[in-house]
């Protein structure tokens, strides 16, 4: 494993350790709210917190995903097709899908950018909303970075097989 693979598998492992720190904050928030319910109460900026933290559970799963490369599959399209033909076409998949997640992080910092100067917060409790924007960007980044290390990996394997 060389150095490139660890950083990729270090990054993805705290990803996935704060998507499920988050999604643990979310199902505690929701357990809470649900609770306090029972005694007629309710806990006031439940929804901002589940609304702002599930995003961070989203970008992580992705990431996650991305790693596995289960993300986006067609086994039953490419099961039958020669190694390298399968590889070509992940290939191919990958330099769409880099392009897709790099546009998608590029225009999240312009606006993350944006609504840092404008202050952007959650209506009830008035969280700023900009470091969970800055965390999507780092997990949309962090895609794009997988894409191209699977693309990495897919070049290294298609160099084992024999023409």
């Amino acid at each position: 494993m060389n150095l490139y693979d660890k950083i990729m598998k270090w990054a993805t492992d705290i990803g996935t350790w704060f998507g499920i720190c988050s999604l643990t904050a979310v199902m505690l928030i929701i357990t809470g709210n649900v609770v306090w319910r029972i005694f007629g109460r309710v806990i006031p900026g439940t929804y901002d917190l589940v609304e702002t933290i599930t995003v961070l559970v989203a970008a992580f799963a992705i990431v996650k995903c991305e790693m596995e490369k289960k993300h986006t599959t067609v086994d039953m399209l490419t099961l039958n097709l020669k190694k390298r033909v399968q590889i070509r076409l992940e290939q191919f998949c990958q330099i769409i899908s880099f392009g897709f997640w790099a546009t998608i992080c590029y225009a999240t910092i312009l606006v993350t950018v944006d609504k840092a100067k404008v202050g952007e917060h959650t209506d009830l409790l008035k969280i700023s909303i900009v470091p969970f924007r800055a965390i999507w960007c780092y997990a949309l980044a962090l895609i794009a970075a997988l894409v191209i290390y699977n693309f990495y990996k897919n070049f290294r394997e298609l160099r084992r097989i024999e023409p």
